[in-house]
């Protein structure tokens, strides 16, 4: 069961990692990678005999920030919702909750910094993955 889970978490930074790096350069997500993340994210949760109870209730934030995205006219975009969503199929929600929390207090810590030393503007946008990638890495204690 151990070496599921590695193979989970592994797979997923993989993931997160790619994202940044599109969110980063390009502030656009490609969906093809969550499409290809969410087949292996499927194919992971059946073979390793995950709990669908445990993750139906991790897809939860996912939906909920996609449909926040929705109400918002993208306030929060569809595709940190869609990143979000895909993480319920590798992680539990209890990861993806404190990894939430991390990535949402760095930003927010960030974009103080560009606001008040750089001068931004309040509406700077700021790729969200990054610090959602900093956050999942944070919660599994692998920095």
């Amino acid at each position: 069961l151990e070496m599921w889970e590695a193979i989970k978490i592994g797979s997923l930074i993989i993931y997160l990692a790619l994202l940044s790096l599109f969110d980063i350069k390009d502030k656009r997500l490609p969906l093809s990678i969550s499409a290809i993340a969410a087949v292996i994210g499927t194919l992971l949760v059946v073979v390793s005999h995950s709990s669908w109870q445990t993750v139906v209730i991790a897809l939860v934030p996912g939906a909920l920030i996609l449909l926040i995205g929705k109400v918002s006219n993208q306030a929060i975009g569809y595709g940190d919702g869609l990143a979000i969503l895909v993480m319920g199929l590798f992680v539990p929600c209890q990861s993806i909750l404190i990894s939430l929390l991390a990535a949402t207090t760095m930003s927010g810590v960030v974009a103080l910094i560009l606001l008040i030393v750089f001068r931004k503007g309040k509406n700077t946008e700021l790729a969200f993955i990054p610090f959602l990638f900093v956050g999942l890495i944070i919660e599994k204690g692998l920095i």
